[in-house]
């Protein structure tokens, strides 16, 4: 927990517990031992409001994305992220593979692990699961990176934010949330390009 002051009096803030998501019940035994482990007051808290915001991105058919920023991003910086893109890595054949870069899941517990432990700003993207090679059906893919030059850039809008870890206690204001992030995507550009996990044959 983390201490707040009232009239010059500390005031114990309550922290998010994942064993109060709506989904711990559906969990299995050893995510619901999971989330009772990382609940622990050694592992970083969240504040009630952050938490349920986080909590609410775990959609049916969408997976949750982490990427650990190695040097701390400035503001200027992930306004530009925000504008521009994530730059991305690239795999053996030169194309862009999104598992390169986040820790991707559609499990809340095992996302919100990543978080406690992370202690660094972290990027957060939302991307449908049908973009990223689970798809059946060539209509329901669509292409998520710019190329530019000779780099390939995550569109903007499926960073959902990014988020500083390195405290004990992070609050909804170490979140910047990002004002192009969309939650359901349509476009037609033929210059955009499709992740290296989609099948090409599915594309052409």
């Amino acid at each position: 927990m983390s201490s707040l002051k009232f009239f010059g009096l500390p005031i114990k803030e309550k922290g998010y517990k994942i064993v109060n998501s709506r989904g711990y019940l559906t969990y299995s035994r050893s995510m619901q031992a999971w989330a009772k482990e990382y609940d622990k007051s050694k592992y970083m808290a969240l504040s009630e409001d952050l938490g349920e915001q986080l909590e609410a991105l775990f959609e049916e058919g969408y997976v949750v994305g982490i990427h650990q920023l190695i040097n701390r991003l400035s503001l200027e910086e992930v306004n530009e992220c925000f504008k521009k893109g994530f730059c991305t890595l690239k795999n053996v054949e030169d194309l862009p593979d999104i598992n390169l870069d986040f820790e991707l899941t559609n499990l809340f517990p095992m996302f919100m692990g990543q978080l406690k432990t992370s202690n660094r700003q972290v990027l957060l993207t939302k991307i449908p699961e049908d973009y990223i090679g689970y798809a059946i059906n060539k209509e329901d893919i669509l292409p998520i990176y710019k190329k530019r030059n000779n780099d390939y850039y995550l569109l903007p809008e499926y960073i959902y934010g990014v988020l500083d870890c390195r405290k004990d206690f992070v609050r909804m204001g170490d979140l910047i949330k990002n004002n192009t992030y969309k939650n359901v995507h349509g476009y037609e550009d033929c210059e955009l390009i499709y992740d290296a996990s989609v099948n090409s044959e599915m594309v052409k």
